[in-house]
């Protein structure tokens, strides 16, 4: 068995769960990378909690990183995890598999189970050939606010989705089968966000078989077949799909911890080697790819247009800006050539470009936006789930919203194998209501 866990770089959890006592809908919220452009929906949620347990008291939303509540916020993060292990607020269950069963806002049900993942097994480079993969760039400036709140932190509790591509379902649907799994809750989110459900199993067959079953993904004969490769000597089993900077995160701080007790011979069995995901099939009927658009604040939206149009055109790419009646998306794209719809206060239109340079609109769009930057020192650029809220924001004046494509999920894998990460913020998981929330915790310490 451990011979197994250790080829698929997987671990069985303890979890620490709310008390009976906790009010569930107060104590579960939306992962902190969502709404960065509207605070009120963050006040909203605070003002629904208010004095009850919840994870919004350990978790750090994007939206006040850098401001000056962030300090004040990390510190709140730290006592709050001691005085809920302290006073029981949280209760130990495991170890097993933990199920979760998310009912979304559209309905749909998607299909989850909680482990641990080795960090040793994971390489944030764009060209990692790690057993975990990043599925886009990985911003590293972006990791060290979030090492303010993990190095001092008793507790993590994950956001983090990670992907496998199992077309016959053997991995994480037949455990939802299992006549002697527990029900741990059944609860509905705030913010009309759907339902959640948690079950748990610690059935030794339940294990050999989920385990089995992933190790199968990866072996030579159906990994070469499945992806028309010819070895299968760095094969990628788990795929980033939410979360990337926190998996990051817990990787760079595992390897300061290695570093500082490096002396250490039982340092490898630390809790923080590990990291706490949901893992799903990314064949669930209820898995959509949804891009993520950008949005430009404190500019001039038609010298921006303009600068934009010269940048690709210097590189070799035929552009075209034309106005539009509406901001809507391009139903059909052309081969050989990028579009891509944008809205500011004047109106909307599309940019064409013609040969591009990058494979996909997002690669083309992030090299103009970086160029463009470097001269637009009071430029701030923002990455908006849905294009309600894009549109909402784009229409301010001094604003500039980009409508971006879907990425295909069929050839999702194979893309990755063979070339790397995407470029960063290419895709999303589902609207921005339909991401994971926050439910279940690990202890990180010894």
């Amino acid at each position: 068995m451990n011979t197994v866990f250790n080829k698929i770089a997987l671990k069985l959890p303890e979890v620490y769960l709310p008390s009976k006592n906790t009010d569930p809908e107060k104590w579960s919220v939306i992962a902190c990378d969502q709404y960065t452009s509207h605070p009120e929906y963050w006040e909203k949620t605070a003002d629904f909690i208010g004095d009850s347990p919840s994870t919004l008291n350990i978790i750090l939303p994007e939206v006040f990183l850098g401001s000056e509540r962030e300090s004040l916020i990390i510190e709140n993060i730290h006592s709050s995890m001691n005085v809920y292990l302290e006073e029981q607020i949280l209760e130990k269950h495991g170890p097993g598999i933990f199920m979760c069963e998310r009912t979304t806002s559209n309905g749909k049900n998607r299909k989850g189970i909680i482990c641990c993942l080795d960090l040793e097994h994971y390489d944030y480079s764009k060209d990692s050939k790690s057993l975990i993969r990043p599925t886009e760039g990985t911003i590293v400036e972006r990791i060290p606010p979030r090492i303010k709140v993990r190095q001092s932190a008793s507790l993590e509790t994950p956001h983090i989705m990670v992907l496998i591509d199992d077309p016959e379902k053997k991995v994480i649907e037949p455990l939802f089968d299992l006549e002697n799994k527990k029900k741990i809750y059944d609860f509905q989110l705030m913010n009309n966000s759907g339902k959640i459900k948690g079950f748990m199993t610690d059935s030794e067959d339940a294990v050999l078989k989920m385990t089995s079953s992933l190790y199968s993904l990866i072996e030579e004969k159906t990994y070469c077949s499945k992806y028309n490769i010819q070895t299968a000597k760095n094969p990628l089993l788990f795929a980033m799909g939410d979360g990337n900077h926190s998996f990051a995160t817990a990787r760079a701080f595992w390897e300061k911890i290695k570093e500082e007790n490096k002396n250490n011979e039982n340092i490898m069995n630390h809790p923080a080697r590990w990291a706490l995901v949901e893992i799903v099939n990314i064949h669930d009927e209820s898995i959509q790819f949804e891009p993520i658009h950008r949005v430009l604040f404190n500019i001039d939206p038609e010298e921006i247009l303009s600068n934009l149009k010269s940048f690709f055109e210097q590189r070799g790419s035929n552009v075209c800006i034309s106005k539009t009646q509406v901001f809507e998306d391009i139903k059909k794209i052309e081969k050989n050539a990028h579009e891509i719809p944008f809205c500011h206060s004047k109106g909307t239109g599309v940019i064409k470009i013609t040969s591009p340079k990058k494979n996909l609109a997002a690669g083309d769009l992030e090299d103009g936006l970086k160029y463009i930057s470097e001269s637009n020192k009071n430029l701030k650029i923002d990455y908006i789930h849905g294009k309600k809220h894009l549109e909402e924001l784009s229409v301010k004046k001094g604003c500039l919203g980009f409508l971006m494509p879907c990425v295909p999920k069929n050839s999702f894998f194979k893309t990755i194998i063979m070339d790397g990460a995407l470029p960063r913020k290419t895709f999303s998981m589902g609207e921005a209501d339909d991401k994971r929330f926050y439910m279940e915790c690990r202890k990180i310490i010894l």
